[in-house]
């Protein structure tokens, strides 16, 4: 009921709008889903790498517990990066922390997660913990030979992947509209050269020949109500007529009895004269 409002044209812009918004969203929704999880796999194997490389470098030093030559090497390998740690942690072989590297006040608490994964970490097994803002990584740092020297825990936010997320959202809204009003514009033009004008040609074509029509249609409507007209002057003057003939008629029946009548009286007034004329010569001849 609403959509009958709006003229054909109208309706087709509408019915694509509409369409354009339910899909143009959808498909930026995957596409920033995709390149968004693109990335943070891409963040997480360059961190991991980069955790995996300071621990081979540490792990001397760690085997030593000598957190001066840790902190040295920590600051060469995060310079690039700093931006990104949240906190770093050196472990002997006993679990005991060597060195900290602290960004930020609220960190994961790495001490305790290192004695739950302890076991595993001797083992030479790696451990990894996701979370929505922070990825936490615990490694064992192997010496020549695969000797363990000690472990390494390092928590990195997942800031740079927010940031890149906004700014794909941003960028995908952007070109979403834009996409949407070129669209709108190009089936507006496309609508209005070949489906408007011509149907508007044929309405008007048609619309001219249905006024024709109509003119036609009065004047044969004109023509027959004079023909009507005369028809009833015509019916009128034979009514007449035969009223005429009718008493024309009446008047020479009274003619003929007026006549008939006369002569009656005419014989009857010969005979009597002739009884007249016949008693006065009886009458003159005594």
């Amino acid at each position: 009921m609403f959509l009958r409002r709006f003229t054909i044209r109208n309706q087709l812009v509408l019915v694509i709008i509409i369409g354009a918004i339910l899909s143009l969203p959808t498909m930026a929704y995957v596409l920033i889903r995709m390149h968004s999880n693109f990335a943070e796999h891409q963040f997480i194997l360059r961190h991991d790498r980069l955790t995996t490389l300071m621990a081979s470098e540490m792990a001397p030093a760690l085997h030593l517990s000598d957190g001066r030559i840790i902190g040295k090497k920590v600051k060469a390998f995060v310079s690039t990066v700093e931006e990104n740690l949240i906190i770093l942690k050196a472990y002997n072989l006993e679990g005991d922390e060597v060195f900290e590297k602290r960004n930020r006040e609220q960190a994961p608490d790495l001490n305790m997660k290192i004695k739950n994964q302890l076991r595993k970490l001797k083992q030479g097994e790696e451990f990894r913990e996701d979370f929505q803002e922070t990825v936490v990584l615990l490694k064992p740092a192997f010496l020549p030979g695969d000797e363990i020297g000690g472990f390494i825990g390092v928590a990195w936010s997942k800031n740079e992947l927010t940031e890149l997320r906004w700014e794909l959202i941003k960028i995908a809204l952007m070109i979403t509209v834009a996409i949407l009003i070129l669209s709108v514009i190009i089936v507006i033009f496309i609508l209005h050269f070949f489906i408007t004008r011509p149907v508007g040609k044929m309405v008007k074509l048609i619309d001219h020949e249905s006024r024709e029509i109509a003119i036609a249609n009065r004047k044969l409507a004109e023509r027959t109500q004079r023909q009507s007209s005369s028809l009833e002057e015509t019916s009128a003057s034979m009514e007449q007529m035969s009223s005429i003939v009718y008493n024309n008629a009446d008047d020479a029946k009274k003619a003929t009895e007026l006549v008939r009548s006369t002569r009656e009286t005419v014989v009857l007034g010969g005979q009597e004269l002739q009884e007249a004329v016949s008693l006065t010569i009886e009458t003159n001849e005594r």
